[in-house]
């Protein structure tokens, strides 16, 4: 039966936090699988309500997952522009050190690099972002 499948309540909770994400960032409808990978990320580093009280990705990779890079989904991210861009931006008459965008999650499920898209719906992946 489909209500005892474990399988289903994860992506049951996973899709309900994936809702939440994209209701409280305001983020538009097209970026709802984003909001769904992200929620998975976050549920792959919060622990389980039953013995052993470990995530999944400390059972996985078992190492504990460090949670300092975390931050909310949609959030206004600054995204460094290399020096070979700045160089060029400069030709032009431009001058600028960081390009403004919106925090989207990350690369890869174990991944801290984050996705950014930026204003002319270009997604790019840096570890060199604030938030």
């Amino acid at each position: 039966m489909q209500s005892l499948n474990e399988c289903e309540k994860v992506f049951d909770s996973i899709f309900a936090c994936a809702r939440a994400l994209m209701e409280h960032s305001k983020a538009p409808c097209k970026l709802f699988n984003f909001a769904f990978h992200h929620a998975m990320y976050l549920h792959n580093r919060m622990a389980r309500t039953v013995p052993p009280y470990i995530t999944p990705y400390e059972s996985i990779r078992g190492l504990r997952p460090h949670i300092g890079h975390l931050v909310p989904f949609y959030s206004l991210a600054y995204f460094h522009i290399p020096k070979s861009k700045r160089v060029e931006l400069e030709r032009k008459g431009e001058y600028a050190k960081a390009e403004p965008g919106r925090f989207l999650g990350f690369q890869q499920p174990y991944s801290t690099t984050a996705a950014i898209m930026l204003s002319d719906n270009r997604l790019v992946h840096s570890k060199s972002v604030t938030y």
